[in-house]
Order: C-alpha cells, then structure tokens, then sequence
C-alpha cells in the first residue's frame, strides 16, 4: 500500500482551566484509562466480546469481537502515563496504532492526548472520507471523557 496513512492527533480536556464541572485527578483518570482497555465492552457500542489472551509486562493481548469480525491487538500500559493499542490483526488488514497520554498543565489542568495512525484502503491521508473519519474519532474521544467523568462521579475511578 503506497498511500500515507491517516493521522489524527488532538487532545481534550479532562479539568479546564477554571472549569465548572468537578476535577478527577491524575490517578483517577489513569485508572479510568486501565479499565477502558481491560473492559473495553463498557466504553464502546457494538463490541460484543473482548478476550484477555495474554497479560504481563504491563501490556495485554485482547481478542475483540465485533459481530462475526475479530480483531486482535496488544495494549502496552507505559510508566509516563500513557496507553499504546496497536491492531495485531483485522479484518481486510492495513495497520492501526493509537496513543492516549495524560497531560498535565498547572493548577490541576488535565488533558488526553489522542493520536491514531490507520492504513487501510478507506483510512488514508486524502482519502474522500478522511473529514469524517477525523470527526469520528473525536467524537469517540468526547464520549470517552464523558464516560470517565461519569464513572468517577459514581466513584467507580476511586
């Protein structure tokens, strides 16, 4: 595949600056970010199973089901706060690699950093439906703040 992959790279805000709504710190945050990868079934629609293969060295193989597709990859858990997925196999191939790290600022300001590289014949820099694509994983990056936020207030990240 000679095409240039597509990159998506931004970061959101977790405690804005003089936000309004109530601060999760760091450990809470890391600790919503481990649960995403261990019980990803509770974070994204339409995955319908997720298998821990192998697990050690601070990093998870997962077999993830979505209907009859499977996809397997590794998650690597790394000491600065930050969570690398790369896609292993999947189906129609290409190559899928996302990072999220915790970003800290002053006064207690929180972000993740999100970045996805993707090659596949429809995930491809330029490709007609790359707007879309963007929009989609910001999105999904949105709802998983949101889902932290919420798990914390029920003090489920405590």
């Amino acid at each position: 595949m000679s095409a240039l992959p597509l990159v998506v790279d931004h970061r959101l805000a977790v405690n804005a600056p003089r936000g309004a709504l109530p601060r999760l710190d760091r450990a809470q945050l890391w600790r919503g970010l481990m649960l995403r990868m261990r019980c990803p079934d509770a974070f994204l629609p339409g995955l319908d199973d997720c298998l821990i293969e192998d697990e050690g060295d601070g990093a998870l193989r997962r077999r993830l089901r979505f209907g009859r597709e499977e996809v397997l990859d590794r998650v690597v858990f790394l000491a600065e706060g930050a969570i690398e997925v790369e896609i292993l196999v999947r189906p129609g191939g290409g190559s899928f690699r996302q990072r999220i790290a915790i970003e800290e600022g002053e006064d207690g300001e929180l972000w993740l950093h999100f970045r996805y590289e993707a090659l596949s014949p429809d995930h491809c820099a330029g490709a007609a439906v790359e707007p879309l694509l963007r929009a989609a994983y910001e999105q999904a990056d949105r709802a998983l703040v949101l889902r932290l936020r919420e798990l914390a207030a029920a003090g489920l990240l405590d």
